[in-house]
């Protein structure tokens, strides 16, 4: 194959070779060395006080979560959906400061026809909650467990 053919000719390929060393270069640090600068210093933030919150629904479609949330924020609520366990959606809104005022707010969205059923959420169902009786570790093994629940969920809300 002369160098005026195909694809891939000889001067097109020495043309992508150098670019692809020069990126390499760049990326891995060849270009250009930098004094060593320590992490910055971590500094833990008291989390705010998680209140008592309204569960409405639980499905086994991801697809049937998302519309119950999506129904419940153009209503103007800050409702999202979650993996409650492998095969298991629910759908939760609120930061109520008293289980009497999320259940009056639940009571009148189900007496206008938006919800059916609910579950209040108290604050002690929280793992952070437990964090004083089970410690840092603990927390740290349910942000994880949260996060792997989520594996292969699909995003909807503005993605794919």
């Amino acid at each position: 194959m002369k160098g005026t053919g195909g694809f891939f000719s000889m001067n097109c390929f020495l043309k992508v070779s150098i670019a692809f060393f020069l990126v390499v270069s760049l990326v891995t640090g060849c270009a250009e060395r930098r004094a060593y600068s320590p992490p910055p210093k971590v500094v833990e933030k008291k989390l705010a006080h998680m209140g008592y919150t309204i569960q409405v629904g639980a499905f086994s479609h991801v697809e049937n979560a998302v519309r119950l949330t999506d129904l419940l924020r153009y209503r103007g609520l800050e409702a999202t959906y979650f993996a409650a366990r492998v095969g298991l959606y629910k759908v939760s809104f609120g930061n109520y400061p008293s289980k009497v005022i999320a259940r009056e707010k639940a009571e009148n969205l189900k007496s206008s026809g938006v919800i059916y059923e609910y579950h209040i959420v108290t604050p002690d169902e929280y793992a952070i909650a437990k964090q004083q009786t089970h410690g840092n570790i603990y927390i740290r093994e349910e942000l994880i467990k949260t996060a792997q629940k989520f594996i292969a969920v699909p995003y909807l809300w503005g993605g794919s």
